[in-house]
């Protein structure tokens, strides 16, 4: 993937460049531009997050600390590549954050027509997300976080997931057009979709054609239970009760439900509600990123610098998913805050 950011930009920021008397062109270029340099920041955090070791009760990473991974970028020559060791994380947030400007820069006109192409919106969450990570080491990171977090949400004038868009039979967690709080999501088609080897032949229990049935995702009923029983996104898993009317695309929701195990997960719908035909169900969308998560970044950024603002934010997150208001986060401290936070992260995504 890095590759492939790597030749779209060595191609067209020559042409970039080089500038061009044909504005529309130019303007293309500037775009396409952007967005390989945001997919590079974007795949290079990962790997940042994937292989920077962090101190831990299990493993002794010392002789490790600070060690991401190699950087190759455009310019990269093969002889360099020979001796390329790990870079330290400075350097990888410095190169990450130099991608994210560029990006943001050259995507300011930018208005997409495809929900997988990174647009303004999408850099400022990348931001927001690699400098709440970064900002282990760099207190200073952690007001950036929030701030790109909201400005994320305001230009892309997103909402949060009702209760009706989260429990959708047909088009729950598979269509960015039903709803108006995904940011980026990846999309597919009944030319390039297999039947098994897929997103939603894994993780929806309610595509017959896939995997997902026969292994029966759930989780823990220790998590379950810690989840209140007036948020709505516990009707992601299966009440051992079955007290809760399920949604479901099947024609007899009432006996697909029962046949299911406890604490199975009924959140991802497969495409279009298609269960039983995989070209249908298998195009749906993959999501990438959410408002909820700059929401969440907000308030954990917020709540490091003052506590009582971070309650207040996960609060007003919290209000749209305990729909009476009587959500309360008793935390006297920030680890006992973060540890709440990141809990109700796991439930939300």
């Amino acid at each position: 993937l890095i590759r492939l950011a790597n030749d779209v930009i060595a191609s067209m920021k020559p042409a970039v460049e080089a500038g061009s008397t044909d504005e529309a062109e130019m303007t293309q270029l500037r775009h396409i531009l952007g967005q390989a340099y945001a997919y590079r920041a974007w795949f290079y955090f990962d790997l940042a997050r994937l292989f920077e070791p962090k101190l831990n009760k299990y493993t002794n990473v010392r002789n490790l600390l600070h060690l991401t991974v190699p950087i190759v970028d455009e310019n990269t020559t093969i002889d360099q590549t020979k001796s390329n060791p790990r870079v330290n994380r400075e350097e990888l947030y410095k190169f990450i954050f130099a991608d994210l400007a560029k990006a943001e820069e050259l995507l300011k006109s930018y208005k997409r027509t495809s929900i997988a192409m990174p647009d303004l919106s999408v850099v400022y969450g990348l931001y927001a997300k690699a400098y709440l990570e970064y900002g282990e080491k760099d207190n200073t990171a952690f007001a950036k976080a929030a701030d790109y977090a909201r400005k994320a949400v305001a230009q892309g004038k997103y909402t949060p997931l009702t209760q009706k868009q989260w429990e959708d039979p047909v088009n729950g967690f598979n269509n960015h057009t039903s709803n108006n709080s995904w940011m980026w999501a990846l999309t597919t088609s009944r030319e390039n979709v297999g039947n098994l080897h897929n997103y939603f032949a894994h993780s929806s229990l309610e595509a017959e054609y896939g995997y997902a049935p026969l292994s029966m995702p759930a989780v823990l009923s220790s998590f379950f239970d810690r989840v209140a029983d007036n948020d709505f996104r516990k009707h992601s898993w299966i009440d051992p009760k079955r007290e809760y009317a399920y949604q479901s695309c099947y024609p007899d929701a009432e006996a697909f439900v029962a046949s299911l195990r406890d604490y199975s997960a009924l959140k991802i719908r497969p495409g279009g509600g298609g269960y039983d035909d995989y070209a249908v169900g298998n195009t749906g969308e993959v999501n990438m990123m959410r408002m909820e998560e700059m929401l969440f970044i907000e308030a954990e950024a917020e709540g490091r610098a003052n506590l009582e603002n971070g309650k207040a934010l996960l609060k007003s997150i919290m209000d749209k998913r305990i729909l009476d208001g009587s959500y309360v986060c008793a935390a006297t401290d920030f680890a006992t805050f973060q540890e709440e936070l990141i809990f109700q992260k796991r439930v939300e995504f």
